[in-house]
């Protein structure tokens, strides 16, 4: 909620962390306390590419606000190492400060995490604000028995990810079906049932269902049967928790490529469902068979989903001049 001076007010608003990546010091002080009064924002600035992701490689940030050029690189190549995964959240979303003039040519360099913003700080965080409070948050389930490690879990994805921990294997085998989670991160020494049978009980249900799992039990066999066995990914403990936000980034990335191809796999399908029913009526218009030619437009308008013409697509239809016939 904003007060009477255009301020958010700190108590009803979220505060996000944000890291400033500005060269020069006295834009650098005033992006600094916009972030902090407008967005609001814990905001802490750099100068510098090298600093910046030293930083970031030691705490999570809700969202970069960068400059074009810093004192040593340019944007691009500090935006090449935080999609790396390698220092931290690899989809962190980054804000580029640019002059509307700028635009047209950034905007073919741009990754679907990175957003071009106004060189004005008001009217800048007013985009920024919108786009961090309109990114979904997939769902996390954690199984893990003993809390400091559920915690160091917790704290490691809250930021992105919507977390519900579990304690034990029961429970953590009835939120996952109450919830059905994008993602389940799975402990195999668990109270009540292992992991092992929490997995199957999983996998019964959905074999697509995406786990990861995190233990001390690291032998090669273990990690051979669990992963043969339908698990994803297994991480062993001790992990930098740091570097688990990119792994559960790429968990995500790999199964959105995955169904995006399927439905790809069925779009292809019914196209050429489609063009079989299309060519098949012409065929039979030309043997004079209308009826036989009405069946086949039929069933390809119910593959398509296609509902009928409009009153002003049927007028532009039928004024239209006729074209030759397409011969193949």
């Amino acid at each position: 909620m904003k007060s009477a001076n255009g301020d958010w007010n700190m108590d009803d608003a979220r505060v996000y962390d944000a890291l400033l990546c500005e060269p020069v010091q006295l834009l650098e002080r005033q992006w600094k306390q916009a972030l902090i009064k407008r967005l609001p924002a814990r905001a802490v600035a750099h100068p510098s590419g090298r600093g910046a992701i030293t930083t970031f490689g030691n705490a999570n940030f809700d969202a970069i606000v960068c400059a074009l050029k810093l004192s040593d690189i340019d944007c691009w190549r500090l935006i090449s190492l935080l999609r790396s995964g390698r220092f931290g959240f690899s989809e962190i979303p980054v804000f580029l400060i640019c002059a509307e003039e700028q635009r047209l040519p950034l905007e073919p360099m741009l990754d679907p995490f990175t957003v071009l913003i106004d060189i004005d700080p008001d009217v800048a965080l007013e985009q920024i604000r919108a786009t961090l409070a309109g990114r979904p948050k997939s769902s996390v389930l954690v199984v893990e028995d003993e809390p400091a490690a559920a915690e160091a879990v917790h704290r490691g994805l809250k930021k992105y990810y919507d977390i519900e921990i579990a304690y034990d294997g029961p429970s953590g085998l009835a939120a996952w079906k109450a919830r059905r989670h994008g993602l389940v991160i799975l402990d195999l020494n668990l109270p009540g049932m292992t992991g092992t049978q929490v997995q199957e009980a999983i996998l019964d249900v959905d074999s697509e269902q995406r786990i990861i799992i995190l233990t001390a039990q690291d032998g090669l066999e273990t990690h051979q049967e669990h992963i043969l066995n339908g698990a994803w990914a297994f991480l062993s403990k001790p992990l930098n928790m740091h570097q688990l936000p990119s792994i559960v980034a790429q968990a995500f990335r790999e199964q959105r490529i995955l169904q995006e191809a399927e439905a790809a796999r069925e779009r292809a399908s019914a196209y050429l469902a489609l063009a079989t029913r299309v060519h098949a009526a012409r065929l039979t218009l030309t043997r004079g068979s209308t009826a036989e030619a009405a069946s086949h437009l039929s069933h390809a308008a119910f593959t398509c989903r296609a509902s009928g013409p409009t009153d002003d697509q049927w007028n532009e239809l039928l004024t239209e001049p006729l074209q030759r016939p397409y011969t193949p």
